[in-house]
């Protein structure tokens, strides 16, 4: 060790680091003048030094010291003199001083190691990852994973050196994504700078790793089926491509006169039924609304009716039958709630219009024909009525069966009992799947038990003997049938325990 005069000291003009925070030097120089210089900084010799008669040295490692020195004006530093080596070996040093230390910026970093991988090593050939790895102590996968980033395109470059990209998987992400899909990574790179961009619902919904995955796997999504579908028009005849899209232009038809004229009449039917379905549509949303129930009606608390469709109008090979008009319009109501407040409301509205609901508890599903005249009257009554059935003084009281949950089985022990009343297991038995959930549906609708949905079920039934087999038509469970089917005619169970156990 020795001390070396300041100005015969100047730092590395190929040092990683290019970017020095003022208040951690001035941090590091009251840690100094506290106490000491505890880590003497590392030079070697200056190849260009200059012709006064005295040494003069480049920094390897401590440049933070060194400027925190000239902070205090002190005239010397410790330092420890290592012989002149490769720029390869150097280029080490300084990387594995400064991630020891203060870590480096991702842009410096990154910058470091891809000059580090081409740098010749001790045989004249380049380090490459594998040497890279060794020298730094840091696995070859780390390693790639940055030198890759000064490979990718020239916008994500730009983001990680301006520091607005700092996760080298958020970086690997976003250039896939431009690679595959310009347009879409043009739009995440504008938003990243804090750019206005027009909404596009294809865009990533996040800005990271995960959204620009997300947006990726989409994106091929969307574009396997836009390769299906071209396949597939290109192979009916009756579709032809007028520049990129595809246009419906039927050949001569061979279907006979009376299959035109029906075709065409539901065609028509469909016209009478979109301001219906509209309707139908706006109605339920208000009903929705009015019960503070969830707008989706896909959700496990639903409210919905049956779909109209142009067949129930217009069926092959009968007469067409008129399409009625909203208020003579029958359809069948289904409705699930969740709570006692919502069941009262709902039962005091269809009271309103004449619907009995008995029996009827919270989650469970009622399934009601009412009219669109009827769902009308509904949505008036609720909004008149905001306060629930019990406070409402001028219509019959409705009684309101409530759910018991000390009472309910758990969904192992209702499947167990399922079994033992309505099923038989035998290994002869087989049962198309969605029979034997719609057994259970009705069986939990009986019971006052939750169902649960049909994937869930199909593995609780799997959970013995029972297997499941895809055949032409379905998917079966092979191992169990139906008490009633005609396979068993009135055989009866022998087998399971009546306590609910599970026996499959």
């Amino acid at each position: 060790m020795t001390q070396i005069p300041l100005d015969h000291i100047r730092p590395d003009p190929n040092q990683p680091r290019k970017h020095f925070d003022e208040e951690n030097i001035r941090e590091l120089a009251d840690s100094i003048l506290l106490n000491g210089l505890i880590q003497p900084i590392t030079v070697r010799l200056d190849p260009q030094s200059n012709t006064d008669g005295a040494d003069h040295y480049l920094i390897v490692a401590g440049e933070r010291r060194y400027r925190a020195h000239k902070l205090l004006g002190w005239p010397t530093i410790e330092a420890a003199v290592i012989e002149s080596t490769n720029r390869a070996g150097l280029a080490a040093i300084q990387i594995v001083e400064n991630l020891q230390r203060e870590n480096l910026s991702t842009a410096e970093l990154v910058q470091g190691i891809s000059e580090l991988v081409e740098m010749p090593g001790n045989t004249g050939s380049p380090l490459g990852v594998g040497g890279v790895a060794a020298m730094l102590g840091k696995s070859k996968t780390w390693v790639s994973r940055r030198a890759k980033i000064a490979r990718m395109a020239e916008p994500i470059r730009q983001l990680v050196a301006d520091g607005l990209i700092t996760d080298v998987d958020a970086a690997d992400a976003l250039d896939a994504l431009h690679a595959e899909f310009k347009s879409l990574a043009v739009n995440a790179i504008k938003q990243i700078r804090g750019e206005q961009v027009r909404h596009d619902w294809k865009a990533p919904y996040t800005l990271d790793r995960a959204g620009f995955r997300e947006c990726l796997q989409r994106a091929r999504e969307r574009a396997k089926a836009a390769e299906e579908e071209h396949a597939r028009n290109a192979a009916d005849p009756d579709y032809v491509l007028v520049g990129e899209r595809w246009e419906h232009r039927p050949q001569q038809s061979n279907k006979s006169q009376a299959e035109q004229d029906s075709d065409r009449a539901r065609r028509q039917a469909n016209e009478q039924l979109r301001p219906l379905r509209e309707q139908m549509n706006a109605t339920l949303r208000q009903i929705r609304q009015q019960l503070c129930m969830p707008a989706d009606e896909h959700s496990y608390c639903a409210l919905t009716t049956g779909q109209l469709f142009s067949t129930d109008f217009v069926p092959h090979g009968n007469a067409a039958k008129p399409v009625p008009d909203w208020n003579a319009l029958t359809r069948n109501f289904r409705a699930s709630v969740t709570t006692t407040e919502q069941l009262a409301r709902l039962i005091g509205a269809l009271a309103h219009v004449g619907v009995t609901a008995p029996g009827w508890q919270v989650d469970g599903f009622k399934e009601l024909e009412l009219s669109g005249q009827q769902l009308d009257t509904i949505v008036e009554w609720l909004k008149a009525h905001p306060t629930g059935r019990l406070a409402i003084d001028d219509e019959p009281a409705v009684a309101v069966a409530h759910a018991q949950p000390d009472v309910c089985m758990t969904l192992d022990e209702a499947i167990g009992t399922f079994i033992a009343e309505r099923c038989e297991l035998s290994p002869a038995g087989s049962t198309r799947i969605a029979d034997a959930y719609d057994a259970w549906l009705d069986w939990c609708q009986a019971t006052g038990n939750r169902a649960c949905d049909q994937a869930e079920f199909s593995r609780q039934m799997q959970a013995g003997d029972v297997t499941k087999k895809r055949r032409e038509d379905a998917h079966y469970f092979i191992g169990l049938a139906l008490l009633g089917d005609e396979a068993l005619g009135n055989a009866r169970h022998e087998g399971g325990d009546q306590n609910g156990t599970r026996s499959v």
